[in-house]
């Protein structure tokens, strides 16, 4: 027996010569399909939008190409560095995705995402958040404080070394404080650590920041 197969847009055609004890046999197959013009141009799926996916009779009509992924409801192990992966769906069918850069990995929550709180009563400037280090940056989200002593203090939040603030915020005496969120985040100067300082010497000022760290 001889098997001839083509692929032929999409469609797959075979025709079979049974063995003979004599003779000779021919056998002649000529196939015609009119190929739209996308064809060889473009690649679609098999159902247009807003048609029911059993109803959908044109295969070649630039219809969407249905895309799949895992189903989970806790997020994957992490995996090696350039590996394929697979798209993250909760149970419901839902893309599940981030609205920030994902946090690089760190071995501690302080390089690597807050939220993290810190006490400041002095005019001297401290870390809050060190320096990533090569090629990774501080990204802050929000900022809280608030004032536990009697005398009125301004919070003031910098990029690194750099002498300007970049954030200032208020807190009256006796509790008074501010909240600052940052959408887009804040983004320091690569491989720079969050720094603040206060504009006068107090009981403690209580800050709460929350951010990411990332290329």
């Amino acid at each position: 027996m001889v098997t001839w197969k083509r692929h032929h847009y999409g469609k797959y055609f075979r025709v079979n010569i049974l063995a003979i004890s004599s003779g000779t046999a021919t056998a002649t197959a000529e196939f015609y399909y009119d190929a739209p013009a996308s064809i060889g141009k473009e690649i679609s799926g098999d159902t247009p939008h807003d048609i029911p996916e059993e109803d959908a009779l044109d295969y070649y009509s630039s219809n969407p190409i249905k895309i799949g992924g895992r189903a989970r409801d806790v997020e994957d192990a992490a995996v090696g560095a350039a590996d394929r992966v697979d798209a993250w769906f909760d149970l419901y069918g839902r893309l599940v995705v981030t609205k920030n850069i994902p946090s690089a990995t760190a071995s501690s929550a302080a390089a690597g995402q807050g939220p993290n709180t810190f006490t400041l009563s002095v005019t001297t400037n401290k870390d809050l958040v060190a320096a990533p280090g090569a090629g990774q940056s501080i990204h802050v989200t929000g900022i809280m404080a608030g004032n536990t002593s009697s005398t009125l203090a301004a919070a003031k939040f910098y990029d690194g070394a750099i002498t300007t603030p970049r954030v200032v915020g208020l807190c009256a005496a006796s509790g008074g404080g501010f909240v600052m969120n940052f959408d887009p985040p804040w983004e320091l100067s690569a491989n720079t650590a969050l720094t603040a300082d206060l504009s006068a010497s107090v009981t403690a000022v209580c800050v709460t920041v929350h951010y990411f760290v990332t290329p």
